[in-house]
């Protein structure tokens, strides 16, 4: 699920309070991404 799917669903079917802090991790969604991809082709 995308965050833009989650986003869409803010305050219907997703927690507005849940949806904001899964979206102040963003960033950390994509570092760990990035890290674990490596070596990856």
């Amino acid at each position: 699920m995308s965050i833009m799917n989650i986003e869409d669903g803010r305050g219907r079917h997703f927690d507005p309070d849940v949806y904001d802090a899964l979206l102040s991790m963003e960033h950390e969604f994509f570092r760990i991404a990035e890290e674990n991809s490596k070596g990856i082709k």
